[in-house]
């Protein structure tokens, strides 16, 4: 039988990898990215993720390959330098064509965020809704549900940890993550460290999914319609 806490931190360090994984490259990246995988597939193997572990291995691999310089040449052939339609890593691209809903997105998340404590890093420049700051805050409350595992063996603490996870994944992740997963496997070399990345977001996330029963409805980036109100 799994013992909550253990999945909790599982599903924690898999989150942390990911919100790495997809950061600017930053001259380490590839070796962070190496030793992370080595110190999730160990958990993912306890925990019976077959598929996990697998897409865990084919990352590190590859990015064990790789020089710093060749992982910053494919980061910017995969999102280019500014917001490329083909792969935006930002909730608010995807479904979302009008100003007021890309306003309403981000407050929604930073209310998200101000409730649980959260608040931005200054070194980094991305907006709220980046993969990586949602990946972050996922990370975040999976580590506080297996605090409360450790202090309490369930009960309140617990149950509001997953419910801001559940609540989090429904109106946030659920919209986007599936196509920004297959429009990565799409832009990305097919054997680079972007197409296993979204190979191992796709895996995880159909997974966090199927724990809180939720169904997913994806939708694809659109273009700004601005107003002049």
């Amino acid at each position: 039988m799994v013992n909550s806490q253990d999945e909790a931190l599982a599903r924690s360090a898999v989150y942390e990898l990911i919100s790495m994984a997809f950061l600017y490259p930053d001259g380490e990246s590839a070796a962070k990215v190496v030793d992370a995988t080595s110190a999730v597939s160990p958990l993912a193997s306890s925990m019976g993720w077959g598929q996990m572990e697998q897409a865990l291995d084919d990352l590190g691999q590859r990015a064990g390959r790789l020089t710093e310089e060749a992982l910053l040449e494919e980061h910017t052939q995969v999102f280019g330098h500014i917001i490329s339609p083909d792969c935006p890593p930002y909730e608010a691209e995807y479904g979302q064509a009008h100003v007021f809903q890309k306003s309403h997105t981000m407050a929604d998340l930073n209310a998200f965020y101000d409730a649980f404590g959260v608040a931005a890093n200054p070194e980094q420049k991305d907006r709220a809704d980046h993969i990586s700051a949602e990946m972050e805050f996922m990370h975040l409350l999976t580590l506080k549900e297996a605090y409360a595992w450790r202090e309490t063996d369930g009960g309140e603490k617990v149950g509001i940890c997953r419910r801001a996870q559940e609540s989090f994944l429904n109106n946030h992740l659920v919209t986007w993550i599936d196509s920004f997963a297959e429009r990565l496997l799409l832009k990305a070399d097919d054997d680079g460290v972007y197409a296993s990345l979204g190979k191992l977001l796709g895996t995880h996330m159909r997974r966090e999914f199927e724990m809180f029963r939720i169904t997913t409805s994806p939708v694809e980036p659109v273009e700004l319609i601005e107003t002049n109100d």
